[in-house]
């Protein structure tokens, strides 16, 4: 049963920015497993039944959700082992991550966010919401009321495209979403 992340989960991510060695994880792997790991774990439990009530098909299970805390530097110039964050991210099962709609949580010693959107940059999806914004700007924003989501604190962000005016009706946060 998930009870919240606690000031030791931020101390673990406090502590390998700064000892950002093998040796450190090895001597506080047990820390990692009850701090990090073991809550995490239970969040993305806890979540589970509104995940499948959205799409019966996304996957669950813990171990394929959340990230894992070891980096991989094959291609990075950064070779620091260990992340000082972790993410988790709910997608539909045996979907390309690029291609999906993803569902994600990411917390921190310096974040806790959370969101919807693409792993990286999916042209064709955003075509489609962009087409979709223009010609139903009305059915767009009765579902961000739907959400909760007041005019005037949505923000969308990631990779820029070109701003223009919106379309009546909608806000200006979105017009970056239309071509």
């Amino acid at each position: 049963m998930f009870t919240g992340f606690t000031e030791d989960t931020i101390r673990f991510f406090l502590d390998i920015r700064f000892h950002n060695e093998i040796s450190f994880y090895k001597a506080h792997e047990d820390e990692y497993r009850t701090h990090v790991k073991e809550p995490f774990y239970q969040f993305i439990d806890s979540m589970a039944e509104t995940m499948l009530s959205i799409a019966p098909d996304i996957e669950t299970r813990p171990s394929k959700c959340l990230a894992r805390l070891r980096r991989d530097t094959r291609f990075t110039k950064d070779k620091s082992p260990f992340r000082d964050h972790l993410w988790l991210l709910f997608r539909r099962g045996g979907e390309a991550r690029e291609t999906c709609v993803t569902y994600w949580f990411e917390l921190g010693p310096d974040r806790l966010v959370w969101g919807l959107g693409f792993w990286g940059a999916n042209r064709p999806a955003m075509d489609a919401l962009r087409k979709r914004m223009e010609n139903k700007p009305q059915e767009v924003r009765k579902v961000f009321r739907q959400c909760g989501i007041p005019d005037d604190t949505l923000h969308i962000f990631g990779d820029a495209y070109q701003r223009m005016k919106p379309p009546a009706g909608l806000p200006v946060d979105l017009a970056m979403l239309i071509p």
